[in-house]
């Protein structure tokens, strides 16, 4: 593995933001418009024959090398997503999500890609919802320079209110529940319906059930994201100085517009992981 991997984030944020935004677009309208895709909500209660012409429906569009859905199928859907949705519930996940609990949440094999494959990542755009985009970098695998990982913090107003902004106050909030999401395939056709369910989905929604890649619901997040919340949750050091720059912005100017670092300040805001970092699913691992 090379020592350069990582450290590839060359384009300045704007157009990387401009081109993901783009490129989020084109893929959500595709998927919306897809007729192979299951939504469970829509089948709950409904006649047998609206659920028979649903499956024929999706069998018919989808691509030759799946399985043919049957209504077995989709009562084993249903009740991995009521199962999910219970688990939340008595985990009172619902809502929000530390940093700490996506990690732990997450499979041994995207926590291990994320620490071999994604070492850097940037903060490079504040809102006034309290959400930062952070850009890290992709393998290359699929041809991708870069993804965009969206973390809204919700204690955003409460921050705001706060006044001093202490060392301990902003290590705590980068540690507080959170919505996120990310520009990546994975997170889109694996986890995003999980992260909806669980009610921390930032911005879309996903209704499409995962019923080809992820039917079990298993896991909970995709390399890019593992790597921004280690950081949040680990070395929340590296991050102090943007989260209270971000807060401080909109503290004293609530009409404040969103901030975009050029790429001047997006090359010294760069947080590189060191080689051989571990990322472990919890603080009690050794």
């Amino acid at each position: 593995m090379s020592d350069e991997i990582g450290q590839n984030l060359t384009n300045k944020p704007s157009d990387d933001l401009r081109a993901t935004a783009r490129k989020n677009t084109r893929e959500d309208k595709a998927r919306s418009e897809s007729q192979s895709v299951l939504n469970l909500a829509a089948l709950n209660g409904v006649k047998k024959t609206v659920i028979q012409a649903a499956l024929e429906k999706i069998n018919a569009n989808q691509s030759v090398f799946a399985e043919q859905l049957t209504e077995q199928n989709l009562k084993q859907f249903q009740r991995a997503a009521a199962n999910l949705q219970e688990d939340f519930k008595r985990k009172k996940l619902l809502g929000g999500i530390t940093a700490q609990l996506i990690i732990s949440h997450s499979s041994r094999k995207d926590i291990k890609r994320a620490q071999d494959e994604i070492h850097t990542i940037q903060a490079v755009k504040f809102e006034k919802d309290g959400t930062i985009q952070f850009r890290t970098n992709a393998s290359r695998k699929y041809g991708a320079t870069h993804h965009i990982v969206s973390v809204q913090f919700l204690n955003f107003q409460a921050a705001l209110n706060s006044g001093n902004l202490t060392n301990k106050m902003l290590d705590a909030y980068m540690k507080s529940p959170v919505k996120f999401d990310c520009s990546c395939g994975r997170h889109r056709y694996w986890y995003r319906y999980i992260a909806t369910v669980g009610g921390f989905a930032y911005g879309r929604h996903e209704t499409a059930f995962p019923k080809i890649r992820n039917p079990e619901l298993t896991g909970m997040a995709c390399k890019h994201v593992i790597r921004v919340m280690h950081t949040l949750a680990r070395n929340p050091v590296a991050l102090r100085g943007a989260i209270k720059t971000h807060i401080q912005r909109f503290q004293q100017n609530p009409n404040a517009t969103a901030k975009t670092l050029t790429k001047k300040q997006a090359d010294k805001a760069k947080i590189v992981a060191k080689k051989g970092n571990v990322i472990r699913r919890s603080f009690l691992q050794t």
